[in-house]
């Protein structure tokens, strides 16, 4: 690649980064709320909890929470290296600009790293050989898709962008990795990424799954990876690993769980070195294939109640998890608002491909003999399933979904008509990125990202001052978990963490509370401080959009202690009404009330 070439691309990269972090600029009125500066998203609203009492707080970084799923307190399932590194960037940014807000530094972390992620990207479109024109349509395409807007999004703190990171960065590492005329380097740098990767979020373990795949399929033909590359390969890996699950608490109370970072993740890492190994060193024969497949079903056996409550998350089985619209498929998102804008306006309409691309990408893997072929038709089927079970998973393929048909259209059409090739392909994207051009770019979203948040804002700000004289705990859905822990010095029964059985029973244990009566409540023991309760079912979706439901159909959708709350003249002298929120409709009834229950008042 001469230097022109070289410029080119750097410029695409820059370009591409620069339009996607405009782009994701737009969502500040859901971060920028009365001049503050607020997390976007309810995950995002812990992860700033979290992140600022590690760089400024009393309590430091911990990774057991006593103030959520109390009284028993919860390891926390988000693992320690995302939180704990945004941290020490804070503090960083802190000694340069002490007089600087902190959320107003981790807000725009989310836009700084489009950077990262759209060069992983461009470095993908080169690795596997589209030429320039290709490679900007695909660079296109990954900037103005709905998936980069809401991973890169202003104050979306989550750390679903740096998952898109170890994704994009395996991909780009793997194909490094398997071309004839790497060397070692390639070899440890794929390791690292991947022994890593767990380290900031638990999942990321999966990513060993397309390497272990592709190098199966090419011992089976005869062309595993060379004996070096494997060796280094696989220390590297299970070594980085070992470096990383170190500082977890888990690891180091003996914990073997999916859902923290843990044995389980060195133990898969051991699993897939050895694997890799094998298949470098063992040639293949028959014999050779069974005591690998019996091998194989050793080292499973002890995940296998992990990885059955990891297929529970992606059936969506958890408790609450299938009310949760990211746990959704997009056929579920079509089926249960039976609109495809509803899908396309995130997947685009190049999901409609995605059943064709797995199984013409299927067909390579198993007919390919090229290592790197063989790779990156293993990584689009993997990505493009894992697509298509979960919204929530689109980190793992909607990078697939962009740049896999344009690798056909090169390999079939575009060597011998590229110019023509290059402008039918900006059509298509054109086309195919309408509905999120239409439905998600430049849109007003509320503040904290999420409509009912935004409605009841104002409860926060009195509980805080509440907490900070009487601190406590409260009683509310769990929605509203993570956004009481950042705003309040109180503690909550449930939260949106629903990866453990402890997460669902305590979301069971606050519904069981709030079917109470304020007599029952009381009666029952359980120590709450708090309430803080929100009308559900407040407006339901007819063919003319949202209408407002009416007063005598509201009690179907809401929990017995808001009725009573609401209805109910006299209530319990315990019970303190601290703020109210109305409905501002004709309707004039309330939206929102937050309680302090006073047990010590005659």
């Amino acid at each position: 690649m001469n230097y022109k070439t070289t410029l080119a691309y750097l410029a695409l990269w820059l370009a591409g980064s620069g339009l996607l972090a405009f782009l994701s600029m737009s969502y500040l009125s859901a971060t920028l709320v009365d001049g503050v500066y607020i997390p976007a998203g309810n995950d995002a609203f812990y992860h700033g909890r979290r992140i600022l009492d590690a760089a400024i707080g009393e309590r430091g970084f911990y990774q057991f929470d006593h103030m959520i799923h109390v009284p028993e307190g919860s390891w926390l399932t988000w693992p320690w290296g995302y939180d704990y590194l945004m941290a020490q960037a804070l503090k960083l940014a802190l000694l340069v600009n002490p007089a600087m807000e902190p959320m107003k530094f981790l807000v725009y972390v989310p836009v700084f790293w489009s950077l990262v992620n759209t060069g992983l990207f461009v470095g993908i479109a080169r690795a596997v050989g589209l030429p320039l024109s290709l490679t900007a349509v695909a660079t296109l395409a990954f900037t103005i898709s709905g998936m980069s807007l809401y991973l890169h999004a202003v104050g979306n703190i989550d750390h679903h962008f740096i998952e898109l990171t170890f994704v994009l960065a395996t991909v780009l590492s793997g194909l490094r990795f398997f071309r004839e005329d790497s060397g070692r380097g390639t070899a440890i740098l794929l390791g690292v990424v991947l022994g890593i990767a767990p380290a900031f979020h638990n999942s990321l373990f999966i990513l060993q799954v397309p390497l272990v795949l592709a190098c199966g399929l090419l011992w089976l033909k005869g062309n595993p990876p060379g004996r070096e590359k494997a060796t280094f390969l696989a220390v590297s890996l299970f070594l980085s690993c070992l470096l990383f699950v170190l500082p977890s608490e888990t690891f180091r109370n003996f914990r073997f769980e999916y859902a923290t970072h843990s044995w389980f993740h060195l133990y898969v890492a051991a699993c897939s070195s050895a694997t890799v190994l094998t298949f470098a060193y063992v040639r293949y024969s028959v014999k050779a294939l069974a005591l690998a497949v019996a091998a194989g079903a050793l080292l499973v056996f002890p995940l296998i109640v992990e990885i059955s409550y990891g297929m529970s998350f992606l059936g969506g089985q958890t408790i609450r998890l299938d009310s949760i619209a990211e746990v959704n498929s997009p056929f579920e998102l079509y089926s249960r608002f039976g609109r495809s804008d509803e899908v396309t306006r995130h997947y685009s309409w190049l999901i409609v491909l995605t059943p064709l691309l797995i199984g013409f990408y299927g067909w390579r893997a198993a007919t390919r003999r090229s290592a790197q072929q063989v790779f990156f038709a293993c990584v689009v089927v993997f990505g493009l399933v894992l697509l298509l079970a979960q919204f929530r998973l689109h980190v793992f393929g909607f990078w697939a979904l962009i740049i896999s048909p344009l690798v056909l259209l090169y390999d079939f059409v575009a060597k011998r008509h590229l110019a023509v090739a290059a402008v039918a392909a900006l059509g298509v994207v054109a086309i195919a990125f309408q509905p999120t051009l239409r439905n998600q770019h430049f849109q007003v979203p509320p503040p904290g990202l999420m409509k009912d948040y935004a409605a009841t804002r104002a409860l926060y700000r009195v509980l805080a001052d509440a907490c900070e004289q009487r601190p406590g705990v409260v009683l509310s859905y769990g929605d509203e978990g993570h956004p009481v822990r950042y705003h309040t010095d109180c503690s909550v029964i449930a939260n949106n963490f629903l990866l453990t059985p402890l997460h669902g029973q305590k979301v069971l244990e606050s519904y069981r509370l709030l079917d109470m009566t304020p007599e029952q409540l009381l009666e029952s023991g359980a120590a709450v401080d708090y309430v803080f309760v929100r009308l559900k079912g407040v407006f339901f979706e007819s063919p003319e959009g949202l209408e407002p439901t009416p007063v005598h159909e509201i009690a179907a959708y809401n929990s017995a202690l808001f009725m009573h709350l609401v209805i109910r003249k006299e209530l319990p002298p315990e019970f303190e009404l601290l703020q109210e929120i109305r409905l501002d409709d004709e309707r004039d009834i309330p939206l929102a009330l937050l309680f302090r229950v006073v047990r010590d008042r005659s």
